[in-house]
């Protein structure tokens, strides 16, 4: 199950109020903890909170909240380094605004970097809060929003138990994995991209 689910579906379908940061001066955004780096946004952590990074969560516990889906975000253009969006993007009803909003906000040379579940996999087709489905060709096909797509590798989740772990050794042991995947589902759980604004 994918980690952020159910908060996406309750955040696209409901209306709930959220905080906003009214004190929006200068590049990023303004923080009351100025621990919080304000030039790097992990958007959607739900339990995935990080050091380093602005968290942004409409529902867990965070830096700023704020619903991804609505727009436009309140980061000003060219003012972020990095976005880190894992296990979200396939939860964005409008993905092509999503990516344009996040090409907005970046500097030239701004790093958008993540993980998506991989279409043809458990996780990807059958989690109900998903709106797409993501192949490693799909981080190409941004490159006409303005992105360089550095990269986009498939691979299988490592999880703790171990009849998983024993599935996970054997799936990496498939010669022709790629070629596999297009027949077989769950060849790989997820794919790792990586984009450069350009």
């Amino acid at each position: 199950m994918c980690p952020n689910s159910d908060k996406f579906v309750l955040m696209t379908h409901t209306k709930i109020f959220f905080r906003k940061l009214d004190d929006i001066s200068g590049p990023g955004i303004q923080s009351e903890n100025p621990e919080v780096y304000q030039h790097r946004l992990n958007l959607g952590i739900g339990p995935d909170r990080r050091t380093g990074y602005t968290n942004v969560d409409a529902f867990a516990p965070s830096d700023f909240a704020w619903d991804l889906g609505q727009f436009p975000w309140p980061w000003t253009d060219n003012s972020i380094d990095e976005v880190l969006m894992n296990h979200v993007l396939a939860h964005m009803i409008d993905m092509e605004r999503t990516v344009r909003e996040i090409h907005r906000i970046m500097k030239p040379g701004g790093l958008f970097h993540g993980q998506v579940p991989f279409g043809w996999s458990d996780n990807g087709i059958t989690e109900y809060g998903h709106c797409h489905l993501f192949h490693w060709h799909t981080f190409k096909s941004m490159e006409p929003v303005g992105f360089k797509c550095i990269l986009a590798e498939p691979s299988v989740l490592s999880r703790s138990d171990l009849n998983h772990n024993l599935g996970r050794s054997v799936r990496n042991l498939i010669p022709f994995r790629r070629i596999l995947s297009r027949f077989l589902v769950n060849m790989f759980d997820v794919i790792n991209f990586r984009l450069e604004k350009i």
